[in-house]
């Protein structure tokens, strides 16, 4: 393996059983990458994504916070890779006014088996509620973090 100094946090969406002080961690990366971090983030998934998002409203600020002020790049994922992280992804892309069936579909691109929760029914939650409400008053992220937000994630930054 190469030294790299590109990907240096590797962002975990955990419910808290599944976090063990090196459950998941990749053998060896530390000698290739010296300043390479492991960062937990604990989400438990409620009875549907919109009660989640109520629910976890600190935990979602907290992984937008990092993506919005971390220099390098930034690995996120949940276990299943469907629904901690699913949420933050449809959250991201709608933000980024992606057309609600492309959110759809990649959605579905990382559902292995039967989903749990219907991301059509937290869409229409998404699109009746609107942005301001969903991402200032839920996660209660301000405006000028939003724009920078975007301006991130589709790399338009100044």
């Amino acid at each position: 393996m190469k030294k790299s100094s590109s990907t240096k946090k590797d962002l975990r969406l955990r419910k808290s059983s599944e976090v063990t002080e090196n459950s998941y961690n990749i053998p060896h990366v530390q000698e290739f990458i010296p300043d390479f971090q492991y960062i937990h983030i604990l989400i438990s998934i409620a009875e549907d994504y919109v009660e989640t998002i109520k629910q976890k409203s600190e935990a979602y600020r907290q992984v937008i916070q990092l993506i919005l002020h971390t220099q390098t790049p930034l690995l996120i994922y949940c276990v299943g890779g469907t629904d901690r992280s699913g949420i933050l992804f449809v959250l991201l892309y709608w933000l980024c006014d992606l057309p609600k069936q492309k959110i759809i579909e990649d959605y579905y691109l990382s559902v292995t088996g039967k989903s749990h929760f219907s991301v059509e029914k937290f869409m229409d939650f998404l699109e009746k509620n609107g942005k301001e409400h969903v991402f200032n008053s839920i996660l209660k992220l301000e405006e000028e973090d939003l724009e920078q937000l975007k301006l991130v994630l589709t790399k338009k930054q100044k």
